[in-house]
């Protein structure tokens, strides 16, 4: 694939934005005053169905019950926010000539990638990860690369979720929930229970390791990785349960060494410990944290990233899809 050929490339980072438009509106706003691309790393979609969409998706609430009633709805709603919203603001930025790298977090359900590998196809968007691996040459070797699956959490979504290690989970966690598939033209919800052999060696552990067999270890240094985790006993994964990231990405970021790693999943680090970033060796780790009224993106550039900065910005009311 083509790539820029200078080392240098100006972006703005940013996770955990859940469908909230009015700051999805401030990011594309700023993004285009800055002349930035976009790297966003997960959870891009509503997690919350209004009551609106319960009305209208009640045949579904009369065939399931419970929460795989919920499950069918946010489907539909998540699908909704990108066709009618999503999709055509990227179509939008894409004509100022930056691009957008971006993918799906733990609460996107997986039964709706189809739609944002069709907008990867119709070159809209490059997708950093979607139960494959990709990385892609943004400026002369420099790369980057994203992994999206989480350590398990308390939480019903169980699409993007695995085992961390083949150890007992070290904190609170739920493995029964539910997993979206997408069948033909509907979309398929299933439960599930994680806690079985299968699930325990799929572990994210096992697929960093297959990982760097791709990459290799030398371009690994010349990587910047979007990873939806963040690295287990930092600043980054701080939440009022205490320490609840990742252990093989803090293993795989203190042996191989990439430029940076971006993260999210955990909101509230940043409040809780006033940090959003973190050295591991000579790695540079950060988690910019996102709450629904102010905008909190990292902007760098490639060509010196150790000079990376958090930029918050308010955001305002914007009239709904």
């Amino acid at each position: 694939m083509r790539a820029n050929r200078n080392n240098k490339k100006k972006v703005a980072y940013i996770a955990d934005l859940h469908g909230n438009i009015p700051l999805y509106e401030r990011l594309f706003k700023e993004a285009k005053k800055l002349k930035v691309d976009i790297f966003i790393g997960g959870d891009i979609l509503p997690k919350e169905v209004s009551p609106e969409s319960v009305q209208k998706e009640k045949a579904y609430k009369m065939q399931y019950e419970g929460n795989k009633a919920f499950m069918y709805v946010l489907a539909s709603v998540q699908r909704d926010f990108i066709k009618k919203y999503l999709v055509p603001k990227v179509r939008e930025f894409k004509r100022t000539g930056k691009s957008i790298y971006l993918m799906f977090g733990n609460d996107d359900l997986a039964c709706n990638l189809d739609l944002l590998e069709q907008a990867e196809h119709d070159g809209l968007v490059k997708l950093l990860y979607d139960k494959n691996f990709h990385i892609y040459e943004i400026c002369k070797n420099t790369f980057i690369a994203g992994y999206g699956y989480v350590d398990l959490t308390p939480f019903g979504i169980k699409d993007w979720e695995k085992f961390d290690r083949e150890k007992e989970p070290a904190k609170e966690v739920s493995f029964v929930g539910y997993k979206s598939y997408r069948k033909g033209r509907k979309c398929e919800i299933k439960e599930v229970n994680l806690d079985n052999q299968t699930f325990r060696k799929n572990t994210i552990s096992r697929d960093l390791k297959n990982l760097v067999s791709v990459i290799g270890k030398e371009k690994i240094k010349r990587t910047i990785f979007v990873m939806h985790a963040p690295p287990a006993n930092t600043f980054l994964d701080v939440c009022e349960r205490g320490h609840v990231g990742s252990f093989a990405i803090r293993s795989f970021i203190e042996k191989y060494q990439p430029i940076a790693t971006l993260h999210g999943h955990i909101h509230e680090s940043y409040w809780l410990t006033g940090k959003y970033k973190q050295k591991i060796g000579k790695t540079i780790c950060v988690n910019p944290g996102q709450m629904t009224r102010t905008l909190h993106a990292i902007l760098f550039d490639t060509s010196d990233i150790s000079k990376l900065s958090l930029k918050t910005l308010p955001v305002y009311a914007y009239p709904s899809m």
